[in-house]
């Protein structure tokens, strides 16, 4: 079917379409098990956390140009504190990029922390979190926090295998489905 109702993110995915926070593709598809980049992860939480201003304005990334759809999402997303303004790091956003999953959960962190109200958690309190992943010392520093915030706030957890190891799999691309699951569970 045209939006994927026996994937089992289907729910997610038509909740987030109703309300005008995730759209399918011109074809009518919605295509849940390809990747998602960071400049429509960037369009979702703006709009679903009610920050997006057509107006925006921030021109300090070299690869987000004002002539390009997503200029507003990522200058909304700054100025509002979801996004970080050093971005990718070299004076760019990365906006065509796959998200990953530590990229998109300190965007999560990020909009619970300064939009929510939810407190970042302590230095000792980060490493009891980051613990349970067998492979927590993969996760970048700038992401621990967030990660750990997420994963105490039951938003996010990880990959357990056959033999009941837990790993956090931080650098995987994240997939538009399990985007809809995290985006839907924190609304």
């Amino acid at each position: 079917t045209s939006w994927g109702e026996e994937h089992w993110a289907a729910g997610c995915i038509l909740s987030l379409s109703s309300k005008g926070i995730m759209s399918g593709y011109t074809d009518g598809t919605y295509r849940p098990d390809n990747t998602i980049t960071r400049a429509e992860v960037i369009k979702m939480l703006t709009v679903a956390y009610a920050k997006y201003d057509s107006a925006a304005d921030y021109d300090k990334f070299t690869d987000v140009k004002k002539s390009q759809w997503y200029y507003s999402y990522v200058a909304s997303a700054v100025n509002s504190g979801i996004a970080d303004s050093n971005g990718i790091g070299n004076e760019k956003f990365g906006p065509d990029s796959a998200i990953t999953r530590e990229s998109m959960i300190t965007f999560i962190a990020r909009c619970l922390a300064e939009i929510d109200g939810y407190f970042w958690l302590s230095d000792s309190a980060v490493k009891t979190e980051l613990d349970i992943f067998s492979d927590n010392s993969k996760i970048s520093s700038w992401a621990k926090a967030s990660v750990a915030l997420c994963v105490r706030n039951g938003i996010v957890n990880g990959y357990s295998d056959s033999n009941g190891v837990l790993t956090f799999k931080p650098g995987n691309n994240m997939k538009r489905g399990e985007v809809a699951k995290v985006v839907n569970s924190i609304l």
